[in-house]
C-alpha cells in the first residue's frame, strides 16, 4: 500500500506492508541507500503491566523513515524480517527516535539487536532547548510547531477509529457527559465561518471534542478502547499505516531542526553528553534491578498490620476513618484548634495536645497512618513490578526531568526511597545484587556548599570548603555572640541550619518565622544577619535573579522561572550537580564500567559488580567521580555497599 502526501509543504510518500517482490526490495534498497540516519518508530502492543520493559508486549509494526519516505513493515515476515535485521546491524546507520527507551528496547526484544551508540534521541534535545515545564516536549506538540499539524491529526483519527472498531463489538451503556455539557446546544470547539451550522466541519477536532453529542457519544477515547486498538486494529487499516509511517517521517526532520536549535544555545558538547547518558540508563533499565521478594513480603505484611492497627484505633476512639473530612471537626468539638491535619501540621499538634487525654492517642495513630501510608506505597509498588516480571525491577529514569535538569526515576520511584532511618532500611533493603555480584557506590562529599562556593567565590563559603568546616557551625558562629559548640547550643545550631536551607530555597523571614515559631522582627533580624554573614552568596544570588536565563559551567541554559526569579541561583547550583555526576557517568563508562551501571540517585552513583571487583570498582568510582569546579574540588570517595542496598557512609 502506498499512500502520497506533503510533510513540512514536500511531497512524501508512505510504503506501507508491501508485497515481497523483487520490484519492492530493489525499491527498499533504494530507500536504504537515501540516508545515513533514519526516523525509528515500532507499533506494539499497549504499554501495561511492566511497561516499556516488559518482554511480553509484541511488536506490530516497525517503521523507517528519511524526511520524504518511511516503510512500515511486518516483522514476522520472512524476507522483510532479514533486511530489517540488516539494517539495524549496519554500522554505518544511525536511528532517531522520540523517547528512543522504547523503541531500542522493543528491537532488543524482537531481534536481540542493541543500537547502542547508533541511537539518537530526540526527546533530550528538546529537553535541554526547553527544560522543565517550559512548553510540552512530546513528539507531536513539537511537530505541530516546527514542521505542520499533521502527526497530531493522524493521531486523533487513529485514536477515533479505535473507539469506533471498540464501541462496535462492545456497545456503551452510560457514557459519561461533561458537566457543561447541553444536549443541542453544546457544540464542538472547532471554528466557524459566520453562518456555519454546527459539526459541519467533522475535522479530528470536532470529532474529539466532546462537546457535541453526537461526537462525544460515538468517540470519546477511553484508556479501554485505546488498549484494545493498539492490540486489536488491522495491520492493513489505512489509518493505523498512516499514522506509523508519518511518525518515521516527522521525527527524523525534528532532528534537524532540534539539532539547529541545541547549536544555536551552543549546547552541542552537552547535548552528546545527554545522549550517552540517556542510553546508559536505558540500558540500566532493561538490565533491571533484583528485588528480594520474601524481605519485601515480609516487610509489607509488618507494615500493613501496623497501619491496619492504627487505622483501627483511631476508628475505635473517634468513630471516624483518619482520612475523613469531618476528622477535623471532631478535634475543633473536643477543644483543639486545628487548622489541618496534613504531615506538615501533625508535629505541632502532637507537641501541643500529646500529652491529652483524649487528642493526644489519636493524635499518635492519625501521626502512624501518615508516615506508613507512603512506604505502603512503595512497597506495593515494587512488590508489583518485581512479582509480574522476573524478579527484577525494571524503572523509568528520565534523564532530563527537572528544570535544572535533574532526573526522575519511577515505577518504582528508586530515587525518592529515603538514605538513611528505619524507613529506608526498610524500603532500600528490597533490592539485592544479582548472584555473584555485589553493590558499591559513592556520593559527592557537601556538592551543594562547593558549588555554591565555586559559583559565588563568598569567602565564608570557599572557607568552609578549603578548611572543612561545617556550614551550620559557621553560620551559628557569625550570627550568635554567645555561641560556644553544637552540644551547648543546639537551639542556635538548629536556627542556623534553617537559616542556610531558606536562602537555598529562597524562603523569607515570614517563612523563617513559622519554621522557628519566633516573631516576624526575630525572623528578619536574624535573615539579615545571616545575609551578612555570606554577603557573597547574597550578592551573586541577586545578580542571577535579575537575568532572564542562567547558564552552568557546562554549558546549560536555564530560562528564568517569571514566578520565582530567586530560583536562578539554585537552578546553578543543582544543574552544575547534575552535570558533575552526568560526566562522571561517561568518565567511567570510557573506563569500561557502564555495564556495571545500577542506579544514579541525585549526586550518588551506585554499581553493580562482581564481588572480586569490588575493590577495583570503589577505586574508580573515587578516581572518575572525584573532580572539581571552577577551580573548587568536589571529593567522592567508593565504598563497598554490600549485598542489599542501603544508604552509604
Amino acid at each position: 500500500m502506498i499512500q502520497k502526501t506533503t510533510v513540512g509543504g514536500e511531497p512524501a510518500r508512505l510504503i506501507a506492508l508491501p508485497a515481497f517482490t523483487r520490484k519492492a526490495v530493489a525499491a527498499w534498497e533504494s530507500f536504504v541507500a537515501s540516508d545515513s540516519i533514519f526516523g525509528l518508530d515500532v507499533e506494539s502492543t499497549a504499554i501495561e503491566g511492566l511497561g516499556t520493559y516488559d518482554p511480553s508486549m509484541r511488536m506490530r509494526l516497525i517503521q523507517f523513515g528519511n524526511k520524504t519516505e518511511a516503510w512500515a513493515l511486518d516483522p514476522t515476515h520472512p524476507g522483510w524480517r532479514k533486511r530489517i535485521i540488516a539494517l539495524l546491524r549496519d554500522e554505518t546507520k544511525r536511528f532517531v527516535s522520540h523517547n528512543a527507551a522504547f523503541d531500542t528496547t522493543r528491537v532488543h526484544f524482537e531481534f536481540g539487536i542493541t543500537l547502542g551508540d547508533r541511537s539518537i534521541d530526540t526527546l533530550p534535545m528538546a529537553a535541554l532547548c526547553w527544560p522543565g515545564k517550559v512548553k510540552p516536549k512530546g513528539l507531536k506538540s513539537l511537530c505541530d510547531e516546527f514542521i505542520d499539524s499533521q502527526l497530531s491529526e493522524a493521531d486523533h483519527l487513529l485514536h477515533a477509529r479505535f473507539v469506533d472498531l471498540f464501541t462496535a463489538q462492545k456497545p456503551r451503556k452510560t457514557p459519561l457527559l461533561p458537566k457543561n455539557f447541553e444536549p443541542g446546544v453544546s457544540t464542538c470547539r472547532q471554528p466557524k465561518k459566520k453562518g456555519q451550522e454546527k459539526c459541519q466541519n467533522l475535522s479530528w477536532v470536532g470529532s474529539l471534542c466532546g462537546y457535541c453529542e453526537e461526537h462525544y457519544l460515538a468517540r470519546k477515547v477511553t484508556k479501554e478502547a485505546e488498549t484494545w486498538g493498539w492490540r486489536n486494529i488491522d495491520l492493513h487499516d489505512p489509518l493505523f499505516l498512516r499514522y506509523a509511517g508519518l511518525d518515521a517521517i516527522y521525527v527524523r526532520r525534528l532532528l534537524d531542526i532540534l539539532a539547529s536549535e541545541v547549536g544555536r544555545r551552543k549546547m552541542n558538547r552537552l547535548s552528546k553528553t545527554e545522549q550517552r547518558i540517556k542510553r546508559y540508563m536505558t540500558s540500566t533499565s532493561l538490565k533491571g534491578m533484583r528485588v528480594d521478594r520474601d524481605w519485601t513480603e515480609d516487610i509489607l505484611d509488618e507494615v500493613e498490620k501496623e497501619f491496619a492497627e492504627a487505622e483501627e484505633n483511631v476508628e475505635l476512639l473517634t468513630g471516624l476513618k483518619p482520612r475523613s473530612n469531618y476528622m477535623k471537626g471532631w478535634f475543633i468539638d473536643h477543644g483543639a484548634k486545628v487548622s489541618s491535619l496534613d504531615k506538615d501540621h501533625l508535629p505541632g499538634l502532637i507537641e501541643k495536645y500529646g500529652e491529652d487525654e483524649t487528642l493526644g492517642p489519636v493524635l499518635d495513630n492519625i501521626a502512624t497512618v501518615s508516615k506508613l501510608s507512603n512506604l505502603l506505597t512503595n512497597l506495593r509498588t515494587i512488590r508489583l513490578h518485581a512479582t509480574e516480571g522476573d524478579g527484577f525491577v525494571h524503572p523509568n529514569i528520565n534523564t532530563l526531568q527537572a528544570h535544572t535538569g535533574r532526573m526522575s526515576v519511577t515505577a518504582p520511584a528508586m530515587q525518592t526511597l529515603a538514605k538513611k532511618g528505619e524507613k529506608g532500611e526498610r524500603l532500600r533493603g528490597c533490592f539485592i545484587a544479582r548472584e555473584g555480584h555485589v553493590l558499591v557506590g559513592a556520593d559527592y562529599d557537601s556538592q551543594e556548599i562547593r558549588l555554591a562556593a565555586a559559583l559565588s567565590r563568598d569567602e565564608a563559603l570557599m572557607r568552609i570548603v578549603m578548611e572543612g568546616l561545617n556550614q551550620h557551625v559557621l553560620t551559628a558562629e557569625n550570627i550568635f555572640p554567645d555561641w560556644v559548640d553544637k552540644a551547648t547550643n543546639p537551639d542556635h545550631y538548629a536556627k542556623a541550619k534553617v537559616l542556610d536551607f531558606a536562602q537555598q530555597y529562597g524562603a523569607r523571614p515570614k517563612k523563617i518565622a513559622a519554621t522557628l515559631k519566633i516573631t516576624p522582627r526575630e525572623a528578619t533580624i536574624l535573615w539579615q544577619k545571616w545575609r551578612h554573614a555570606y554577603a557573597g552568596l547574597v550578592k551573586w544570588s541577586d545578580e542571577q535573579a535579575r537575568q532572564r536565563y542562567v547558564r552552568n559551567p557546562f554549558g546549560r541554559l536555564i530560562p528564568r522561572d517569571p514566578y520565582r526569579d530567586y530560583a536562578n541561583a539554585n537552578y546553578l547550583i543543582q544543574s552544575s550537580g547534575r552535570d558533575v555526576l552526568g560526566e562522571a557517568l561517561c568518565r567511567l563508562a570510557d573506563a569500561g564500567w557502564a555495564e556495571f551501571f545500577w542506579l544514579p540517585i541525585h549526586d550518588e552513583l551506585v554499581m553493580e559488580v562482581p564481588e572480586e571487583r569490588a575493590d577495583e570498582a570503589c577505586a574508580a568510582l573515587t578516581e572518575h567521580m572525584t573532580t572539581e569546579v571552577l577551580g573548587v574540588p568536589i571529593p567522592a570517595e567508593g565504598e563497598i555497599v554490600g549485598k542489599r542496598w542501603r544508604g552509604l557512609g
